[in-house]
């Protein structure tokens, strides 16, 4: 017996298993609502059988194994006075990593679940249609007034190229105003989903890519209808707007130009994550955004499968008939794969680029580093050949990182178009919401 789900399909039903959401057939749901429940195994063999006549009943705890070994878990039997009935237990075999969020990596938290519920809760207030009308009404308001003085450049990324005459007392409070900024993101999709009853597992940071981001687990609101989980997709967007309210009280009241400045600069930054969070191309708010706007779990696995299943059908003319059909039933995944897959070939070739450009200030770099040497051995290093040098350290940066955004990048393409299936174990869903 297996449970594979064709590409684009939607959630109908969705069962936990060991901490991870799946998408299920009625049958398999009902399978799982009864091992929880303890119920007879005779039960659970009378309801197979009505699918799979040709089940013994000796058999039950072994397809039971099997079908469930795929979900990282194992079946245990129990015998007693009342009759048999089965249990779940993790699987030895799936290792510590079956909760691990493969495109989050090395997460530490930040506030347990006890403390972000508690502050998740005093924050609920902010989603009632009365204050979220007057909180946005406010936004617009600042903003108006904020930018009749210095005109719209205060909300571009162009004002952060102002920050080098900040004074580092300027610079430390609008790095202290970003980053509360950041954790008032997730207490958004915390707090939103505590709304619908749902508590968030932590609130933490990671590594997405080789970028640290944010992050809040919030992956019980699989139980939630579409509706509701993209209220809490939306929250981390709505409260990144919300963090600007401040910034912009503080840049309209103060005299200081520099202050105004560096309030200016929190803002774009601010700005900058609404504009990159709605990107459903990354995984970030617009990702969840989509898939659950569609109905489609593991939005880029499934568009990654779909895409590589058309490709193979290319090269066989007996499945080159099923190739409209496929793609007419598959139509929002289709665009998303599309778009996927333009995004990850001209990233990499943005990333080629910055390299090469690293590459031919490599020359430049070993002249200050020279110039320094240079200045330390006759004990008078000037102060400008350091500065010269760590410019130059700065522009060799992508050289350190991007071969790493090339490889994860160049992993995904070959995913388009290796040859044979994609196997390994049943795909369950997580709902980590990052900045």
């Amino acid at each position: 017996m297996t449970e594979d789900a064709p590409p684009g399909s939607t959630v109908s039903l969705v069962r936990e298993l060991d901490g991870v959401y799946y998408a299920v057939s009625p049958l398999l749901a009902a399978v799982i609502d009864r091992i929880k429940q303890r119920t007879s195994a005779d039960a659970i063999f009378e309801l197979l059988r009505e699918k799979h006549p040709r089940l013994e009943k000796h058999q039950l705890h072994g397809v039971l194994s099997q079908l469930f070994g795929a979900y990282g878990l194992s079946i245990e039997q129990h015998n007693g006075a009342a009759g048999t009935c089965f249990s779940f237990a993790p699987d030895p075999a799936a290792g510590d990593g079956r909760h691990r969020s493969r495109y989050l990596q090395a997460a530490w938290t930040l506030l347990p679940n006890g403390l972000a519920n508690r502050l998740s809760g005093c924050l609920t207030w902010l989603y009632t249609p009365l204050s979220a009308t007057m909180m946005l009404a406010s936004l617009a308001g600042l903003l108006l007034v904020f930018c009749a003085r210095d005109g719209w450049r205060a909300l571009s990324l162009t004002v952060l190229s102002d920050a080098g005459g900040l004074t580092p007392a300027q610079l430390l409070a609008v790095t202290a105003a970003v980053g509360l900024s950041f954790v008032f993101h997730e207490l958004g999709h915390s707090s939103a989903a505590l709304l619908f009853g749902i508590r968030v597992r932590r609130i933490g940071i990671g590594l997405y890519w080789i970028f640290p981001v944010l992050f809040s687990d919030v992956t019980a609101v699989w139980s939630l209808g579409r509706r509701q989980r993209l209220l809490v997709d939306v929250g981390g967007i709505y409260f990144q707007a919300l963090a600007c309210i401040p910034l912009l009280l503080f840049g309209i009241l103060t005299g200081d130009p520099g202050w105004r400045t560096a309030a200016a600069c929190g803002v774009a930054v601010n700005t900058l994550t609404v504009v990159t969070n709605l990107n459903p191309l990354l995984r970030y708010d617009g990702y969840w955004m989509y898939s659950d706007l569609f109905g489609i779990p593991n939005l880029r696995k499934q568009s990654t499968a779909l895409m590589h299943t058309l490709y193979h059908s290319l090269w066989h003319a007996a499945r080159r008939a099923r190739l409209w059909p496929l793609i007419r039933g598959n139509g929002v995944l289709f665009l998303y794969a599309v778009l996927s897959l333009l995004f990850s070939l001209f990233f990499s070739y943005y990333v080629i680029r910055s390299m090469l450009a690293s590459v031919a200030n490599l020359p430049g770099f070993l002249l200050a580093v020279k110039a320094v040497l240079h200045g330390a051995a006759a004990l008078a290093l000037p102060l400008a050949a350091v500065e010269q040098l760590l410019v130059r350290l700065w522009s060799l940066l992508p050289l350190a990182v991007m071969p790493l955004l090339l490889l994860y990048v160049m992993a995904e393409l070959y995913l388009f178009f290796k040859p044979g299936g994609r196997h390994g174990r049943a795909l369950g869903f997580r709902k980590v919401e990052i900045h």
